[in-house]
């Protein structure tokens, strides 16, 4: 993993995957998740980024926005709830006496 500290980025393209950053300035930046290892965010500040999300993660998200509007809306929802809650859940999302048809 590439720790970077105290780093200023500009106008430039940052693979997150892997990364560490503590303290560093991001400032007209596309920031990419690719589902690989999470990266590090550490007291970082953001100017004018824009974040995308691709390959694995992109199309994580694209299967939960399939699953909402093909039924599955509890689902998504208890998932985005575990995302809001500090403590990392044994497994994502769940219902409970939920039937597929």
């Amino acid at each position: 993993m590439t720790k970077h500290v105290n780093v200023t980025f500009e106008n430039t393209t940052i693979a997150l995957d892997g990364q560490e950053f503590h303290a560093c300035t991001f400032r007209n930046c596309r920031l990419i998740y690719s589902g690989g290892t999470p990266p590090v965010l550490d007291t970082c500040a953001f100017h004018g980024f824009s974040f995308i999300f691709a390959a694995a993660a992109g199309e994580t998200l694209n299967f939960m926005r399939t699953m909402y509007h093909g039924g599955f809306q509890n689902l998504v929802d208890t998932t985005l709830n575990s995302i809001r809650k500090k403590a990392h859940p044994v497994q994502w999302g769940g219902t409970e006496g939920g039937t597929v048809h």
